[in-house]
């Protein structure tokens, strides 16, 4: 079973090409006022997304020119987890680790920005890669954010 999420939504035309990988960066504030945000809204800022299907309508935009329909698909992502629950196919609500001291550098890989409260992730590798810190053992995985 695949457990990817796909959507479809509206990007920059330049963006819109099949099988190109992007990183969301998000959108200026002043897309919020548009009409079309509802649809170019949908990507979650710091995720990385995959276009799977490009439409063929294009809509205008102030901010990019053209925007167009895409259908894409989340990538997976590397974090850090407790190394006892490294194991593949396992599935984890975050947060998942407990530390919280933003000033380590790990933070980003223990507390990835773009996950929410609450969202389900499934462990879909485990890398060979552990970090001991502040007396735990971590693990390096790459996660499947789960509907």
């Amino acid at each position: 079973m695949n457990d990817r999420i796909g959507f479809v939504t509206l990007i920059p035309e330049v963006y819109a090409k099949l099988n190109n990988t992007f990183k969301f960066y998000g959108h200026p504030t002043s897309c919020k006022k548009c009409k079309l945000y509802t649809f170019c809204g949908r990507l979650r800022k710091g995720l990385k997304y995959n276009v799977v299907w490009v439409g063929k309508i294009k809509h205008s935009c102030p901010i990019y020119g053209f925007v167009v329909p895409v259908k894409v698909i989340l990538e997976d992502f590397e974090a850090l987890v407790p190394s006892k629950a490294a194991v593949e196919g396992v599935v984890l609500r975050y947060p998942f680790n407990s530390c919280g001291i933003r000033k380590c550098s790990f933070y980003n890989l223990c507390y990835p920005p773009f996950l929410r409260k609450g969202d389900k992730v499934k462990i879909v590798r485990v890398e060979d890669r552990s970090i001991y810190c502040r007396g735990k053992c971590l693990r390096l995985v790459r996660l499947r954010l789960l509907p």
